[in-house]
């Protein structure tokens, strides 16, 4: 049995950063954050 992909695309996982960072921005701006960005590219 093979189950259904979850996550088709890569831009939707980003897609899915992108608009949580947004919440957080908005709801939440008077806190401060750390934020962090790894590239896992090789090149």
């Amino acid at each position: 049995m093979q189950l259904p992909q979850i996550i088709n695309s890569l831009l939707e996982n980003d897609m899915y950063k992108f608009s949580m960072g947004q919440c957080i921005y908005h709801q939440f701006s008077a806190y401060k954050t750390t934020w962090t960005f790894k590239c896992r590219n090789t090149d």
